[in-house]
């Protein structure tokens, strides 16, 4: 690039950085906002389910029984929150919201397992949360697994039907909480739609009181207009992305186990894209509600449903399946969490980097042939 064109960049940019600075509500989109975001979703937003409410009716009232309620009591999955004496108590609890799992002993409890015999224990869970009633079964199997082999005489045979031990290690994520793989995903989602957003909103306001007018006398090329105005969003967003690092490591408590060089590769790469992204919904819009729901749709929906953020791209159809390759998110998504849980390096990752890279230089080529034809025709 000759120096002269530089010198335009560097003015252009110089001048929107003033404009920036001299914006505090831009300021705080651009900093307090992610921040908050990052922290309030990072510690509320959470696919783990504890303290069910269980209420139990115990008709056996024996040690055994006992011993039961006191393993169910124990897990931090389950609150018991009363103790009926019949179904119709049972089913007020579950259609009053108290309860959400219902669980019986039969009278015959202890005495089955004295015998040997299979005690069976009836469990009622509400159905219209689907996700938690599933969640809520796995976690039932679990404790009956562990119940059984407490109650177990340490000199007896192992059960037929399971002649090996399982070994079972959680990868990545040992305790498998929720936050650990929502937290990267959630950093590339502020990322776009904070960027995105504050780019175009900008931009549309210089449209709209008339500012622009002044780049339109100037003998400015599209590409130097463009680069321009993307410098200084550029460093914000570099900036954004460290404070947001530094806030999941000292306040949500998650390390980056592989390389921050390559992290901030993939950053850099899908900022300018998504900054671009939002030149060209300015230009589209040339007004700040247009340019608001434009930036919304093309960054909010599709980051959160169609990048793998929440709902597993596997799991969608087809048609969705195929959508979603053209969502930058989903690339950054995958790399992060590879880089940040997995700590694996860009011999692994680099078909993402180079997909965020075409999209970078097809959106940003689109965001400048979206500036007005006086400045492409300018003065030489």
């Amino acid at each position: 690039m000759k120096p002269d064109s530089l010198r335009r960049i560097a003015a252009i940019a110089h001048i929107e950085t003033l404009l920036i600075i001299r914006d505090k509500w831009s300021l705080a989109s651009a900093f307090i906002l992610p921040l908050l975001l990052l922290i309030l979703f990072g510690t509320s937003l959470s696919f783990d389910v504890r303290n069910i409410p269980l209420a139990i009716w115990d008709q056996d009232h024996t040690p055994a029984s006992r011993s039961l309620v006191a393993a169910f009591r124990g897990s931090p999955y389950y609150r018991v929150v009363s103790f009926r004496e019949g179904y119709t108590d049972l089913i007020k609890d579950l259609d009053r919201g108290k309860a959400f799992v219902a669980m019986v002993i039969p009278p015959d409890f202890e005495r089955r397992l004295n015998r040997g015999e299979t005690a069976q224990v009836q469990f009622i869970i509400d159905g219209t949360d689907s996700t938690t009633a599933g969640i809520s079964r796995g976690y039932i199997d679990g404790i009956i697994e562990k119940y059984n082999v407490t109650i177990q005489p340490k000199d007896a045979q192992p059960r037929a039907g399971l002649p090996f031990d399982l070994a079972i290690r959680v990868w990545f994520n040992p305790e498998m909480e929720s936050r650990n793989f929502l937290v990267p995903g959630l950093i590339a989602s502020i990322l776009m739609i904070i960027s995105a957003l504050l780019i175009s909103l900008t931009l549309a306001r210089e449209w709209e009181n008339g500012t622009m007018e002044t780049l339109l006398s100037l003998p400015l090329k599209p590409q130097e207009v463009v680069i321009g105005k993307l410098v200084p969003y550029f460093a914000i967003g570099m900036l954004n992305i460290t404070i947001l690092l530094l806030a999941s490591r000292f306040i949500l408590q998650i390390r980056v186990q592989g390389s921050m060089i390559l992290l901030y590769l993939f950053a850099m790469v899908f900022t300018i894209g998504v900054l671009g992204l939002g030149i060209f919904i300015s230009g589209v819009a040339k007004r700040q509600t247009v340019a608001t729901q434009l930036a919304l749709f093309a960054t909010l929906l599709p980051t959160n449903l169609l990048s793998g953020l929440i709902y597993p791209i596997p799991n969608m159809p087809l048609v969705l399946q195929g959508i979603s390759y053209l969502v930058p998110a989903r690339y950054l998504i995958h790399a992060l969490k590879g880089i940040v849980l997995k700590g694996i390096g860009i011999t692994i990752l680099y078909p993402s980097l180079l997909l965020l890279a075409a999209f970078a230089v097809v959106i940003v080529w689109l965001a400048a042939r979206q500036v007005p034809r006086q400045i492409k025709e300018g003065k030489s």
